[in-house]
């Protein structure tokens, strides 16, 4: 077991989809067809339960371990361009498979065991190398871990700056209660490559409370005193694409340098926080320095661009009036307002969202 609990970007929990073709089916509930149905209590008549949404016709298999699940699952997926179905095996699983290492993450130093701990399930076959270099990751959640106190009031803050600084920013979700102290940049239903999942929480609060049963077998004598953790998501492929990487096989991800994640952690934190960039005001025309103003009021307010922008369209008269003065306020917010990731955080910030430490931070007296 390690105590030392570092403030490194690790792989915490993953999805890895492997082709079928590659894989020996040991438990054969794997692909076994089995239909979910509703009993009438009174009759014992059966109606097969119909869902919302169109399901994978086999059914997953969940090993339990100590307060954690590894899922098998086969899915089936049609290439629209060829027309053909190929089917994969799904595993998901976390860094909790790794038991008392679990503040070491999913790394190369303990993915050999964690492959032996898979085919140990007795569920499906596939060699090491398949595992590795074949496998296609998806909801890959990155993981910082770091030690805050006045949590609560660090997150309300960094709250009103997420909710006030960007275009289109969704709505940032807050809980902030003595149960729960998280704050999610915006909802893993919603994400999107321009709009990535983050989350911010207390981990120590999280550990004792709804993981306390893994904690206390596994790592009662770890100090989480004032622990706090701060998780981004890469969604699929493209999204690891659009980061620069070549694939999402776990070769590429355990080979990433923490310089590499560094970097991949900034650009999820840029996606969100911008700061207002100085500039000169008689460089503008009377009306726009009146919308420029306007703007400033509505976001000082808590109000994002495009709510602030749409009340500054309402009394426009035709849709290509709307159309023109929408650009027109998209530019003057876009020059003069919107900036990029600036050294202006305070400390309690930088300590949050993992950026470099500044030789001379902002303190909350500055104007």
């Amino acid at each position: 077991m390690n105590n030392e609990i570092t403030n490194e970007i690790n792989l915490d929990s993953l999805k890895i989809k492997i082709p079928m073709s590659y894989v020996e089916v040991v438990d054969h509930n794997l692909k076994d067809i089995i239909s979910e149905h509703l009993v009438n209590e009174n009759t014992g008549d059966m109606v097969r339960k119909v869902h919302r949404r169109q399901r994978s016709k086999y059914y997953p298999i969940t090993i339990f371990g100590v307060d954690y699940e590894i899922i098998f699952h086969v899915k089936k997926w049609h290439n629209p361009r060829t027309h053909t179905v190929t089917e994969y095996l799904h595993i998901c699983f976390n860094a909790k498979i790794v038991e008392g290492d679990y503040f070491d993450g999913i790394n190369q130093n303990n993915i050999q065991s964690i492959y032996q701990k898979l085919i140990g399930c007795k569920v499906a076959n596939f060699s090491y190398e398949t595992f590795i270099k074949l496998g296609e990751a998806t909801n890959m959640e990155f993981c910082r871990n770091f030690r805050l106190t006045n949590f609560p009031q660090c997150l309300s803050k960094l709250t009103n700056r997420l909710h006030q600084d960007i275009q289109l920013n969704p709505k940032p979700l807050l809980k902030n209660g003595k149960n729960q102290q998280t704050l999610k940049f915006t909802k893993k239903e919603d994400e999107t490559h321009a709009k990535p999942y983050v989350i911010i929480y207390n981990k120590e609060l999280e550990l004792i409370t709804k993981s306390h049963v893994f904690f206390n077998t596994f790592l009662s004598d770890v100090d989480i005193t004032d622990l706090r953790r701060i998780e981004f998501r890469i969604k699929d492929l493209g999204h690891a694409r659009s980061l620069g990487l070549r694939d999402s096989s776990l070769h590429t991800l355990l080979n990433l340098s923490q310089q590499d994640k560094e970097e991949m952690l900034k650009k999820f934190v840029s996606s969100y926080l911008s700061q207002p960039l100085t500039f000169d005001k008689t460089s503008l025309t009377r009306g726009k320095l009146v919308y420029l103003d306007a703007l400033i009021a509505l976001i000082g307010q808590g109000f994002c661009f495009g709510d602030a922008c749409n009340m500054l369209l309402y009394s426009q008269p035709t849709r290509q009036a709307k159309s023109d003065k929408r650009r027109e306020l998209t530019a003057i917010y876009e020059t003069y307002i919107k900036g990029n990731l600036s050294e202006e955080f305070t400390p309690e910030e930088r300590t949050i969202l993992g950026l470099p430490t500044m030789l001379h931070p902002i303190n909350d007296n500055d104007s």
